[in-house]
């Protein structure tokens, strides 16, 4: 993103970031308590906001490659962008995201 950001891109498009991050500290990572989950409920509220205000042409989303990060996180992502006809560009950026997907549940790899 920093890539992005830095880039001559910001000049010729309108380009908004939106940090996907719940966490603010390693040490949360993982733990699912009220904070994580306030802060889940902060960041959806401002993605709804930024997809109804701005009507973005795309939104690129970096997929996580963990269960929890798909089914906590991505999946709501993608569907509240598409809900609101934006299209989707989705960067996968970890080599054991096929492995992990083979694990999961049928009802998850539908997502």
């Amino acid at each position: 993103m920093k890539t992005i950001l830095g880039s001559s891109l910001t000049e010729r498009f309108d380009v908004t970031f939106l940090n996907t991050n719940i966490h603010t500290s390693n040490a949360q990572r993982g733990k699912l308590d009220s904070s994580a989950l306030a802060a889940m409920l902060r960041f959806y509220r401002r993605m709804i906001w930024l997809l109804i205000s701005r009507r973005p042409a795309l939104v690129y989303y970096y997929v996580t490659a963990t269960k929890a990060g798909w089914l906590g996180r991505d999946i709501w992502c993608i569907l509240l962008s598409r809900l609101s006809g934006t299209k989707i560009v989705i960067h996968m950026r970890a080599g054991h995201f096929k492995r992990g997907y083979l694990a999961w549940p049928a009802w998850a790899q539908c997502w």
